[in-house]
């Protein structure tokens, strides 16, 4: 397995530009990230110069297994109480700062999140390729309850991904039950640091 170093400075959010940031794009109760549209961007304090970087991510996966709602959890907007299909594609925005460790830089990664439902992308050809166009990086969700939704990710992998591409590649698993109702996540670790070359956590 590659040894990897981090990116990211991981403890800078909790250092004193980071907080300031990091403030300036929570909600008023301090509970999340304040929402925004696609026209709209953060008001960030003035002693801090941070340039944008901009992404888009496609969230893939089987259906129900939770899409919507890590978007909405991930961007500060209410988790739906009940799973509803994704008609067509819906697009959210949401900013958050980090700071590039080889360059000692602060950046504000403003994140576009691509999101839509299986019967869209059957029903209509057009959904696919927008999802792909000019995308940075794909979220594959799964659930923990959900068997088949796990065996979907190696044909969501190559349906998505070409070999060689320098999209980034995240496996996110929801869902996860307090019973031991879940499959075992030793097989899932394995099967991706074996086949894919990822490395997981």
């Amino acid at each position: 397995m590659l040894k990897t170093r981090p990116l990211l400075i991981l403890d800078w959010l909790q250092m004193p530009e980071g907080r300031e940031i990091l403030r300036s794009i929570s909600s008023i109760q301090g509970d999340g990230l304040k929402p925004y549209g696609l026209l709209e961007r953060p008001i960030l304090p003035a002693s801090t110069a941070v340039e944008d970087v901009h992404y888009k991510l496609a969230v893939v996966g089987k259906g129900g297994v939770g899409k919507t709602s890590t978007i909405a959890f991930l961007s500060g907007r209410p988790v739906p109480e009940s799973h509803c299909e994704t008609a067509g594609i819906q697009t959210t925005r949401m900013y958050w700062p980090v700071k590039i460790a080889h360059l000692n830089k602060a950046v504000l990664m403003n994140l576009t999140l691509w999101d839509t439902g299986e019967i869209a992308i059957k029903k209509f050809d057009h959904i696919l390729p927008a999802c792909k166009s000019g995308v940075d990086g794909i979220l594959f969700l799964f659930s923990f309850v959900d068997k088949g939704s796990w065996e979907e990710i190696p044909h969501l992998l190559s349906r998505f991904t070409d070999p060689g591409d320098k999209l980034a590649k995240i496996v996110i698993g929801t869902k996860y039950p307090l019973q031991n109702q879940s499959m075992c996540f030793k097989d899932c670790s394995i099967f991706f640091s074996d086949l894919f070359m990822m490395n997981t956590c």
